[in-house]
């Protein structure tokens, strides 16, 4: 994808720069460049200092696809993949898939991962000790007594 941005980076500058030959027949390239872009302070960047700039698509990060299991599809009815891997589902509540995907469809209790079927419950921490912050996690409901112990 990099190499891809970089073309369509090259592309948008030689479309911008037929633009504004057009626009200013009469001038000459070094006029035109120092007008448009912002050679002096950060290069071929098209725009005006200080106001607006038009970011490069190499600027845009690579974000690589995770692919979907084999034999997976979201009406499948495993609630549990879905919302570990997007955050959301329909048949699960949003706090639920929220931390499932925090979490990484993983209990922080026993350290197994969580599989359709399995009770699951919110474990938020009780007393808050100052200046540290807690986030509730989700667990198994057969961890709920190993979490009381460590949460006590």
């Amino acid at each position: 994808s990099a190499e891809v941005f970089g073309k369509m980076d090259h592309l948008i500058f030689k479309k911008l720069w037929a633009w504004a030959k057009r626009c200013h027949p009469n001038k000459n390239r070094h006029w035109v460049a120092s007008k448009y872009w912002l050679l002096k302070t950060r290069g071929w960047i098209f725009g005006i200092e200080g106001k607006i700039t038009l970011h490069t698509m190499s600027d845009i990060p690579i974000r690589r696809h995770v692919t979907v299991q084999k034999q997976r599809s979201p009406y499948d009815g495993d609630a549990i993949y879905w919302s570990t891997r997007m955050g959301r589902h329909p048949e699960m509540p949003k706090s639920f898939a929220a931390l499932l995907k925090w979490q990484n469809g993983n209990c922080p209790i026993c350290g197994l991962f969580f599989k359709p079927g399995d009770k699951l419950t919110i474990r938020r921490p009780r007393g808050r000790i100052v200046g540290q912050k807690e986030k509730a996690i989700l667990i198994h409901e057969h961890c709920q007594m190993l979490s009381e112990m460590e949460y006590a």
